[in-house]
């Protein structure tokens, strides 16, 4: 008889436990959907006015020089301006962290760890890194003499007198830490209106890019989008991480673009299609392919899928191949 009572109340308990379940599950569909219905109604009266897009973007102008085409040329130095402007190629790609002492410099963690400093940018001090010449671990290095880190206020002054053509693309490592968008904030604002004339500000954080947007409307922002391919040795977590992206690129593509302003993404070519490009196009949005380095994979892009692509190698670019040997 207490068996039964037992059987009886465990019985019960589950099926009352899946009726909750469903009902609440049910419930949180529903209001997802109206916060998303109210986030869209919301968002008709804060969006942000968008700039327009450079025509080099929208031009059969591919390539884009990551970090200045760091297997051709030490990263993120005057040299690599200088050689990407040499190359025909009027894009760069640099990256943009904060030391520890709150000084904004071009420079990524991976030159650091080239000369054996194996800390983040900003857990050292400008006075630690100023003297590194980025040269020095580069196989080409020899060609370029001696290239120091370069802070924000210098790579100013070496964009200011080129083509208004020439557009430098800066992707902020720490843009969701508030000193370091304080400092970007103070850095637009003294170099007006230059840094948004030539200037793209790159995050993958929409947040940093609303507040930043909001202040200066005139600036230029892109997406970044980060690379899930690496988590594929984990069948089960890659899965669920990618059901959340799934969503995640429908909210941002569909709702957080347009609200806040962003006519560039950044996306992993693992991850891009001809059918990825069609729906960001849709929305006025130029998909940018990261990253594209043989030339077979270039051709593609640029005859097929008429996308503009990061590069680290310019020696690579078709049409550069082409000439060389019809010469």
């Amino acid at each position: 008889m207490f068996l039964l009572k037992l059987i009886s109340f465990i019985y019960s308990t589950i099926v009352n436990l899946v009726w909750f379940l469903s009902n609440f599950t049910i419930f949180l569909i529903h209001y997802f959907f109206v916060l998303i219905i109210l986030f869209f109604l919301v968002s008709k009266f804060i969006k942000l006015k968008s700039p327009p897009i450079p025509k080099l973007f929208s031009s059969n102008s591919f390539c884009i020089a990551f970090y200045g085409g760091i297997f051709d040329v030490p990263e993120n130095t005057k040299a690599s301006i200088e050689y990407s402007i040499s190359k025909h190629c009027p894009r760069i790609l640099l990256s943009l962290s904060m030391t520890q002492c709150g000084k904004l410099v071009v420079l990524d963690k991976e030159t650091l760890e080239k000369v054996n400093i194996h800390k983040d940018v900003n857990k050292v001090t400008y006075n630690e890194i100023k003297d590194i010449d980025v040269s020095s671990t580069h196989p080409l290095g020899a060609q370029y003499g001696d290239q120091k880190i370069l802070t924000l206020d210098c790579l100013v002054k070496i964009v200011e007198p080129l083509n208004d053509d020439f557009y430098v693309i800066l992707h902020a490592k720490c843009g969701s830490n508030a000193i370091f968008l304080e400092k970007l904030k103070q850095a637009i604002a003294t170099h007006e209106p230059l840094f948004t004339k030539k200037f793209i500000l790159c995050s993958n954080s929409p947040l940093t890019i609303y507040k930043l947007r909001k202040l200066f409307p005139n600036l230029m922002c892109a997406i970044w989008m980060d690379n899930l391919s690496s988590w594929r040795s984990y069948k089960r977590l890659f899965r669920l991480f990618n059901f959340f992206r799934s969503i995640y690129d429908v909210i941002l593509r569909n709702l957080i673009t347009p609200l806040i302003g962003v006519h560039l993404v950044f996306i992993h070519k693992d991850e891009f299609n001809t059918h990825i490009s069609e729906l960001w196009q849709n929305y006025d949005v130029v998909p940018i392919v990261y990253y594209v380095n043989s030339p077979s994979e270039k051709r593609y892009y640029q005859n097929i899928i008429k996308t503009p692509y990061l590069t680290a190698s310019l020696r690579s670019e078709p049409q550069i191949i082409f000439n060389s040997q019809k010469s």
